[in-house]
């Protein structure tokens, strides 16, 4: 079920499309950035086109109408149909408003995702806008089907809790014996290690064996220090591997 659209919504589109409506139409009567951005604003009457403001808080549709209205309008091709529009000219129009009002990161990318929602509003319409913009963060990938993008695009950012346990246990089963990969991927693990901060952990023991007098010698202190270096991080960790 859609929402009702308020008369405050309607006076927010209306205050673009008044000031541009000289420019929602190229000269062969395709839409243009300006056109797709009012026509696409509210869902089409059959419902079947959601809006581009669906997602927007009824406050949040008056601020980022005015953002459209008062800058991104300004510096957007006017007169280009929005499928003739290149990643370049976007790029450009992105950098006038950052070098005019002197924005930080957070609001330049604010602006590129108000570009990129009217270009997959186009893209929902049948519009073709793909090729121009694909491969820029103008580009939303509307035609690849959800369960796709989560089975071949998403990356997995930490273990499952059986993962957690289980290399848990096999690390610190036989820490005595263990090599010394084994003791990196304990303090990767359980510290947050990095591979480049536990690498000179390993070439600090290993300058120790070259200057020890025999094999013996290594290999006691070698389990000395293996078992001390250990145990701290497995004594200090075991809390958050079993929680």
């Amino acid at each position: 079920m859609s929402r009702m659209i308020t008369n405050r919504m309607i006076a927010a589109l209306k205050g673009i499309s008044t000031r541009y409506k000289s420019c929602l139409k190229d000269v062969n009567g395709e839409l243009t950035f300006a056109g797709v951005l009012v026509k696409y604003f509210f869902p089409s009457d059959d419902g079947k086109i959601r809006g581009i403001s669906d997602p927007w808080a009824e406050n949040t549709i008056k601020y980022y109408a005015d953002d459209y209205r008062v800058r991104l309008l300004q510096v957007i091709p006017r007169f280009k149909a929005i499928s003739h529009i290149t990643v370049e000219e976007l790029e450009d129009a992105i950098e006038i408003l950052v070098n005019r009002y002197n924005y930080q990161y957070e609001t330049e990318n604010h602006y590129r995702k108000l570009v990129r929602v009217v270009f997959e509003a186009a893209h929902r319409a049948g519009m073709d806008v793909e090729e121009n913009v694909w491969g820029s963060v103008f580009y939303s990938r509307t035609n690849i089907k959800p369960f796709a993008d989560k089975e071949f695009l998403a990356i997995p950012k930490s273990l499952t809790a059986f993962e957690s346990v289980a290399l848990y246990a096999s690390l610190t089963s036989d820490l005595a014996e263990a090599p010394g990969e084994d003791l990196g991927l304990l303090m990767m693990f359980f510290c947050g290690c990095r591979n480049a901060e536990v690498v000179p952990v390993s070439i600090e023991y290993t300058e120790v064996r070259n200057f020890a007098q025999g094999e013996e010698e290594w290999a006691s202190h070698r389990d000395s220090a293996t078992m001390d270096v250990a145990n701290t991080f497995t004594r200090r960790r075991t809390p958050m591997a079993q929680s």
